[in-house]
């Protein structure tokens, strides 16, 4: 079993997808899988994840008919084993450190979920995007009592950022989550899973790191 299985859906990807792959393949920890969901792409992205897989025992490919994001993600999540999952869409890329990062908070802590920023990218340039919540170690309850009024939006139109990519979450909350989200949901699949995780989650960690790069 690893620690980390990072499920990565791909569909007409191949301008992006050797740069998302090689920056997984530079972690500076290696106790991780990496699942590739071919979701019946019609480019070459399917090719381009065979020939990772071929080359390295701890990438597997799954090839599958196109049907959406949220049909992808459960196609990985089904055979994930790893104690936590981990997503990256497969036009992005993330640190070196990226995981290794949350392996330090995992050995401290032992959150269900560790949230952190991203920096969103724009040609040459890029952005730092950080939770604007507390920095820290989350209880059940604490996070019923900061995170719970702003998970759907809070009075002041404040949010918990939703986003499924930049976080690491316990592999049973993100499958079951995962699980129930129709194949159909085209707006918001991110939150359809990222809400449900949190409300169930017992503990969370929120981390000002940025080491995902959304492009």
């Amino acid at each position: 079993m690893s620690l980390f299985s990072i499920i990565v859906p791909v569909y007409k990807a191949e301008k992006y997808l050797d740069d998302c792959i090689k920056s997984l393949l530079k972690q500076t920890i290696t106790d991780f899988e990496v699942i590739l969901v071919d979701d019946g792409s019609p480019d070459r992205s399917g090719e381009i994840c065979d020939d990772y897989s071929e080359k390295y025992k701890f990438i597997k490919t799954i090839h599958k008919k196109n049907e959406g994001l949220v049909s992808a993600r459960k196609a990985g999540a089904k055979v994930a084993v790893g104690k936590y999952i981990v997503c990256v869409d497969s036009d992005d890329w993330v640190d070196d450190g990226y995981l290794e990062k949350f392996y330090t908070i995992i050995k401290r802590f032992q959150p269900d979920i560790i949230c952190s920023g991203m920096k969103r990218v724009f040609g040459e340039k890029s952005k730092k995007v950080q939770i604007k919540q507390r920095s820290g170690f989350y209880s059940k309850s604490q996070i019923e009592e900061e995170i719970f009024p702003i998970l759907i939006q809070g009075e002041n139109g404040s949010t918990f950022m939703p986003n499924i990519a930049a976080k690491c979450i316990e592999r049973n909350l993100y499958v079951t989550a995962q699980m129930t989200v129709n194949n159909q949901i085209k707006i918001s699949e991110d939150k359809s899973v990222t809400v449900p995780c949190i409300y169930r989650s017992n503990s969370l960690f929120v981390t000002k790191y940025c080491g995902y790069n959304y492009r």
